[in-house]
């Protein structure tokens, strides 16, 4: 086990002391000042004196005095070489993010050590570094040193340069849309963080609207479905909980994923998960909020939904069973994504819905199998059946097209008298104004279920 701390421990040194380098030179002025005065000093001071033992040690750019909010690329130089040469010194305990186990809750940081870079005229400058008591927020006394000197040329450019803290997934540094197993090992590491023990109950994964979170959702479910957080469910209303996913585009910069479970008894909610994404397309700002939003209708009906459907006969049971005169077929195809699921027949210019219930029209991916009995009843004029599948993206689209196909004549109780020609109107309409985001298969079988 030390062997193998020390390991990672070099390299960390070896990583630190290869960002400083061509900034801290050996023969430089700034560096030899650290190297004399700063690191022994210091490192003697935090590794045998009794306020000390046992403190956690960090590093602070300072500017007047005060922390600042960001910090340039001498500050960080500065600190990685500090931070290189004060670890070789025993029972010296500095902050390291990298040696976090996940979800573990951070240690209170005792120390700071500060760096406070301020420039004068032309190539002039004046270094401190001091230590800062971070629990009673005072400085530490005699623990505080100052270099006046000039700068080197590449000292001048580092100094120039500003970093700013960025963490993976975050507002100042997202993802983008494409780096799906990057994002979602960042949710599913919150879920587990947050959510330790799980959730008793079955819980329903509601898939986001925006398609282009869709790679990320079936990820994440799949990750799930092999973590024991969750007993998932297939269908909504056997669940206890819903864990539900979408992109919340009010962040500046970027889009936020964000995941929260719902409890469905008492409405109660709870964020559990969030990253923020943003497609790597050169665009930024406002930009970048504009194009996680809204998906033009052409994009949408470029990305298919459905696959062609097959027809096979099956044995006359259940829906089927019923009468001897009849054929028994099934109409089978894949959905790629997923979608709300609308399926209806015609025959005899009477509509029959498969489903009646709008609230239960959303499908998974997959396979999908609609038994259906066709009557043999000798007319040649037109077909025996139609079948019409429509996989409809957004909910607000589902709701209006299941409306309209259940006022159809004869389906879900309407009267089979019911005036065809406006119906097919109100139809029509409504497909044309949700086109993009409604994709359509229709197959017309004959008495015998052969695809016509």
């Amino acid at each position: 086990m030390r062997r193998m701390t020390e390991g990672a421990l070099l390299c960390l040194l070896l990583l630190s002391g290869a960002a400083s380098a061509g900034v801290l030179e050996p023969r430089d002025p700034l560096r030899r000042w650290l190297d004399t005065e700063v690191i022994p000093e210091l490192g003697e001071r935090l590794s045998r004196h009794p306020d000390f033992r046992q403190a956690i040690v960090d590093f602070m750019p300072v500017a007047g005095g005060a922390a600042r909010t960001d910090a340039t690329r001498l500050h960080a130089a500065l600190e990685q070489y500090l931070r290189q040469r004060l670890l070789g010194f025993d029972g010296v305990a500095l902050h390291l993010d990298a040696g976090q186990m996940p979800c573990a809750p951070p240690r209170d940081i005792d120390y700071a050590i500060g760096i406070e870079i301020a420039q004068g005229s032309g190539r002039e400058a004046r270094v401190t570094v001091a230590l800062l008591d971070l629990q009673r927020r005072i400085w530490v006394s005699g623990a505080s040193q100052t270099w006046h000197g000039r700068l080197a040329e590449a000292q001048i450019r580092a100094y120039e340069e500003i970093l700013r803290p960025q963490s993976p997934g975050s507002a100042s540094a997202p993802f983008g849309f494409e780096e799906t197993s990057a994002v979602t090992a960042s949710l599913l590491e919150q879920l587990r963080c947050v959510l330790p023990r799980g959730v008793d109950g079955a819980v329903y994964f509601e898939y986001p609207e925006d398609p282009r979170a869709i790679r990320v959702a079936l990820e994440l479910r799949r990750q799930l479905m092999l973590t024991p957080l969750f007993v998932l469910s297939d269908r909504d209303t056997d669940a206890e909980w819903l864990l539900r996913m979408q992109i919340d585009p009010a962040a500046i910069g970027a889009g936020e994923i964000g995941v929260e479970i719902i409890d469905r008894d008492s409405s109660a909610r709870q964020r559990v998960a969030s990253v923020f994404v943003e497609r790597h397309d050169g665009r930024s700002g406002h930009q970048a909020i504009q194009a996680a939003v809204p998906v033009p209708d052409a994009v949408l009906a470029a990305s298919p939904m459905l696959g062609l459907p097959a027809v096979t006969l099956v044995e006359r049971t259940g829906i089927c069973g019923r009468g001897l005169d009849n054929v028994c077929t099934e109409v089978r195809f894949d959905l790629v994504e997923p979608a709300h699921l609308l399926v209806f027949s015609t025959r005899n210019e009477v509509v029959s819905l498969a489903q009646c219930d709008a609230a239960e029209l959303f499908r998974s991916p997959g396979e999908h199998r609609f038994r259906l009995q066709i009557d043999r009843n000798g007319s040649l004029r037109r077909p025996a059946m139609g079948v019409y599948v429509l996989a409809i993206r957004r909910s607000e689209a589902a709701r209006e097209l299941h409306h309209i196909v259940a006022s159809a004549p004869g389906a879900c109780g309407t009267s089979p008298d019911t005036d065809r020609e406006a119906w097919i109107a109100r139809l029509e309409t409504a497909m044309r104004r949700h086109e993009g985001v409604v994709q359509w298969r229709a197959i017309h079988l004959d008495e015998e279920a052969r695809p016509l």
